[in-house]
């Protein structure tokens, strides 16, 4: 034990890790955020692509090429300039900037069902969501803004709700809406994009890239005074978070620190939000949007890190990987 413990990389230190794949690269295709959709057998890497206002696909075990999903326009299966990207079991919700919409497609076909949100949101990026299909809770980010580059004074839309129904072969229908954000002080949104729930504790991050962290609201969009995940240790763009839960209880978060040389990610205790350390990858840089799928997946029993590379590629992390490396709790993933 006494020479395991010696061999653990210590907190403030970088572990470098060989990614499992670094898929095909285009610069014209400005990637931005991946989710996986699986049917247990095989897996496919949804991510989304502002430049080319589609849906590319990558194959979830190998980081094949495959067609991708969707072309530029505002009907039903068109995109323009898609941000996020969110699988909730065989449906796929796109967060389209400059659509003002989620719109919501229909595995494994890509069969597009509707749209909701249209009246409401304003510049949508972000997206997360908790729940099943049939009664789904949405929060998305919107970062309206009414003069270019200036940050506006209301700041109480900043996140939006939507209690959901989706069903197969219909569109969805919306039950109810609201929208939060504190409109001054330590908890005021100004520049928000990436977002993320935990359930279990009721804690929802928000990032907030003039602040370089990500700041946590509860489940009723009320902001919760304490220190915010990754403050002080975010040196470019805090742009991507995903939670790693743990079969014994407790788990991660990892932060990305987007830098243009380097993706750096930020590893923190899920319930005390203490840091745990840093990895990154000998490819991975200038991430955007990252997702984790928990374990079985095809591929990666353990669990896999998938984070976008540069604008133009997508990287896949083994987490049984990241675990044996960094020296974090077993049964995770």
């Amino acid at each position: 034990p006494a020479a395991d413990a010696a061999a653990e990389p210590q907190a403030n230190e970088v572990v470098t890790l060989a990614e499992r794949w670094v898929s095909e690269a285009d610069t014209a295709w400005d990637v931005d955020t991946p989710d996986l959709w699986t049917d247990g057998m095989s897996s496919r890497v949804l991510v989304t692509a502002k430049a080319t206002h589609d849906l590319k696909v990558f194959d979830g075990i190998t980081g094949a090429t495959l067609d991708p999903i969707g072309r530029e326009g505002s009907e039903p299966g068109e995109f323009l300039r898609p941000n996020g990207v969110l699988v909730v079991g065989d449906f796929v919700l796109v967060v389209e900037r400059d659509n003002h919409r989620v719109q919501v497609l229909q595995m494994p076909d890509a069969e597009p069902l509707g749209s909701f949100g249209v009246d409401e949101l304003e510049y949508p990026y972000g997206i997360a969501a908790e729940g099943t299909p049939s009664a789904v809770t949405v929060w998305v980010t919107d970062d309206y803004e009414y003069e270019e580059d200036v940050v506006p004074d209301d700041l109480t839309r900043r996140l939006h709700r939507f209690s959901v129904s989706l069903a197969a072969g219909t569109p969805p229908r919306v039950d109810a809406h609201d929208t939060f954000g504190a409109p001054e002080g330590p908890g005021a949104l100004r520049v928000v994009e990436s977002i993320q729930i935990d359930p279990e504790s009721g804690r929802l991050f928000v990032a907030d890239e003039s602040r370089k962290s990500y700041l946590p609201y509860d489940l009723n969009g009320v902001y919760q005074a304490g220190p915010a995940l990754g403050a002080g240790r975010i040196e470019g763009d805090p742009e991507g978070i995903v939670l790693v839960t743990c079969t014994a209880g407790g788990g991660y978060w990892v932060v990305t620190d987007q830098q243009d040389d380097v993706s750096l990610f930020r590893v923190f205790d899920r319930t005390s939000l203490e840091y745990a350390g840093t990895f990154r990858g000998e490819v991975t840089a200038n991430t955007d949007g990252a997702t984790f799928e928990h374990g079985p997946v095809p591929g990666f029993p353990g669990g896999v890190l998938y984070a976008v590379h540069d604008d133009q590629a997508l990287s896949a992390f083994d987490w049984a990987d990241v675990t044996r490396s960094m020296g974090l709790r077993s049964g995770c993933g």
